[in-house]
């Protein structure tokens, strides 16, 4: 019996010493094995990455056909709208309102051709006898410039649409300037029957009208006639200091201010 177990063990013995040696074999085999291993692993890192990427591209080329067959959609579709289109600008009875009280302004300051004047609301300013403002004379440009500034107030406040109350005309009697010593040069046939008129007087006496109703501050460099003195405040810029009023704006000279101004 002894005998036996002396046997098994030490058939035990040498069959655990073979598997030893087996695993040792393996453990060398494995060894060997992993630098093969890392170069697969990495070829699959870089395959999933590269997969991944070319996966985002096939998304975008689908949403482009996507994007693409909506655009041609659209662009089949017509973009026609059965309404109708909302208007710009004033309706046909206010332009022509505006322009019946411009031709009374024109008409109260004796301009030639007043019944003439028409407003063209495609270019937003004044014709007379279908003729532009723009190819006038420079100064009977400055007129009808004046005109539609007054007449655009009076329009504005007869309707009780908002305004200041107030206009600011700047040499609007331009055709008033003598001819030798003006910047503008002569004068245009147009401006010569102009300043031929009797305007200048009629056009401060409609001014002078409006009280009441809208101030009108004008910035004129030639003299007013003498005979509106009773219904205009006059106020004379000298350009020299210490005598009357320097200008519009405060001036200091010597320490002090231009007398009247503020």
């Amino acid at each position: 019996m002894i005998d036996s177990l002396g046997l098994e063990a030490l058939a035990l013995a040498a069959s655990i010493s073979s598997l030893d040696d087996d695993i040792e074999e393996f453990d060398r085999n494995a060894l060997g094995l992993r630098p093969a291993e890392a170069t697969l692993r990495l070829s699959f890192e870089a395959f999933n990455t590269r997969r991944a990427e070319l996966g985002k591209v096939i998304e975008l080329h689908k949403w482009r056909e996507t994007l693409a067959a909506r655009r041609a959609a659209i662009d089949a579709a017509s973009t026609k709208s059965d309404r109708d289109s909302l208007p710009v600008g004033p309706d046909s009875s206010t332009v022509f309102s505006f322009g019946e009280t411009i031709k009374e302004v024109l008409t109260a300051w004796g301009f030639p051709d007043a019944d003439k004047v028409q407003f063209d609301p495609k270019a937003n300013d004044i014709t007379v006898a279908g003729k532009a403002r723009d190819a006038n004379g420079k100064g009977v440009r400055a007129v009808l410039h004046a005109a539609f500034n007054v007449a655009m107030a009076i329009h504005c406040i007869d309707n009780g649409l908002p305004h200041p109350g107030f206009i600011v005309l700047d040499t609007p009697l331009l055709t008033y300037r003598e001819p030798l010593k003006s910047r503008h040069g002569e004068l245009s046939d147009d401006e010569k029957a102009l300043k031929a008129s009797s305007l200048a007087e009629k056009f401060y006496r409609h001014l002078a009208s409006l009280e009441g109703k809208l101030q009108v501050i004008v910035l004129e460099n030639s003299d007013p006639p003498a005979d509106i003195e009773d219904i205009a405040f006059i106020e004379v810029f000298t350009g020299v200091l210490g005598e009357g009023r320097y200008g519009l704006l405060s001036v200091r000279g010597r320490g002090q201010p231009a007398r009247g101004a503020s």
